[in-house]
């Protein structure tokens, strides 16, 4: 219950900064499709705000086997999450939307969001340094299998992107950095800070932007988006919990995947989406009405797992 309310207070004050994004929309001064905050917020902000929290953590030989834990879970949990996901998804048959909902239901936006959320929830810890972990495997498995679940094609699982992206190189960057205890001089680190932090703001203009350009009463139609949203935010964290609470594992590797399972939607399946050729409609509803809810969801997650 201690973590109740400050965690409310957290997800409410950072996805309230969609409102400005919404505004700006509404008043048409930004096109709701514009491509160049996705870009700085994707090749900018966030490998910065990788780099920015692994210089900012000392490191401890003990970290090194956190850290490799956070590798293997963070894989296990996604694929069995996804594996749950995929026959949910199938009843009545296979669709498009439900392929692209299959893959948002699983994959979280554990880099815009998840890394600020658990930076603000443990100030102190290493539990945004595990997420950053979190985000290398994300990206390897929504690459290869979620884009292969999308498509239904081989030649749509992007290798190349899922290990040459920029959370990756961040990472391959920061980690010899943070090994050997790099530390920059207070101005250089004050800049990565600076262009780290613009990861949160960014992401909530888009999501602002993107709910600008939709009607309320379209974003929230069809069962499928509900189910889509029950099952992300609810029965992902929920099943993670349940596979890492008995593991012989750092309590704070335990808290991070449940905190980052219980984020809403990821941006990605409609990167994918529109890499495939198809309507990303459903993704982009699920990103938007995940993040809404996820105001509630995550503090109750967080009350109910008691982390």
């Amino acid at each position: 219950m201690d973590l109740f309310l400050p965690t409310f207070i957290i997800v409410a004050c950072m996805v309230g900064m969609m409102i400005p994004g919404f505004i700006v929309g509404k008043c048409k001064l930004l096109e709701s499709n514009n491509k160049t905050l996705p870009a700085l917020l994707l090749y900018v902000a966030q490998p910065f705000m990788i780099v920015m929290v692994f210089t900012e953590k000392e490191y401890f030989p003990e970290m090194l086997g956190n850290i490799l834990w956070m590798l293997l879970f963070s894989a296990v949990v996604m694929i069995v999450v996804l594996a749950i996901a995929f026959f949910l998804f199938r009843i009545k048959g296979p669709t498009d939307d439900k392929k692209m909902l299959t893959v948002s239901s699983v994959f979280s936006n554990s880099g815009f969001l998840g890394i600020p959320i658990l930076r603000a929830m443990f100030p102190g810890t290493p539990a945004a340094l595990y997420c950053a972990v979190f985000v290398v495997v994300f990206n390897i498995l929504i690459w290869t299998v979620g884009a292969y679940i999308m498509s239904g094609e081989k030649k749509y699982v992007t290798f190349k992107k899922a290990f040459l992206n920029p959370p990756t190189i961040a990472l391959v960057v920061a980690l010899p950095l943070f090994f050997f205890n790099v530390q920059f001089n207070e101005h250089l680190a004050n800049s990565i800070a600076l262009l780290g932090g613009m990861v949160t703001p960014l992401a909530m203009i888009i999501v602002g932007l993107r709910l600008s350009s939709m009607k309320f009463k379209e974003v929230f139609a069809g069962w499928w988006l509900w189910i889509c949203n029950v099952f992300k935010l609810f029965a992902a964290p929920l099943i993670t919990f349940l596979i890492v609470f008995w593991l012989p594992i750092d309590a704070m590797v335990k808290t991070a995947l449940v905190v980052i399972m219980a984020m809403p939607c990821s941006t990605l399946p409609l990167v994918i989406a529109e890499v495939i050729g198809r309507d990303g409609t459903p993704s982009v509803r699920a990103q938007l009405t995940s993040t809404i809810l996820c105001i509630l969801t995550i503090p109750l997650i967080v009350l109910i797992t008691g982390i």
